[in-house]
């Protein structure tokens, strides 16, 4: 005498509508569809996240120094402007610039 499973598992090998075949194709291939557009999303938006700058917590509790409390007023807040940076080279970089056409 045959074991009940063996019976079990021969009686209904595959299925037999078509149209059932067809559907739970479908249903899967939806599925493994979605988890493939929800892992780009999380991998999109983890990549984004890792660019921004990080949230700074201690901005608040930083004690301002001495010299800064000292010195708010700047001369840029004051009208004023910053010197210029003072160029380096001698006659033949003056030259070069006045070539190009910059002072």
């Amino acid at each position: 005498m045959k074991h009940w499973r063996s019976r079990s598992r021969s009686a209904m090998r595959n299925i037999q509508y078509l149209i059932l075949k067809f559907a739970l194709v479908i249903t899967f291939g939806a599925i493994g569809l979605g988890l493939a557009k929800s892992y780009c999303y999380f991998m999109k938006n983890q990549h984004d996240a890792l660019l921004e700058e990080p949230i700074d917590l201690l901005a608040d509790l930083e004690v301002p120094k001495k010299n800064q409390e000292k010195n708010t007023s700047t001369p840029e807040a004051e009208g004023g402007s910053q010197k210029q940076a003072h160029r380096k080279g001698g006659a033949a970089a003056a030259k070069q610039r006045f070539r190009k056409g910059k002072s």
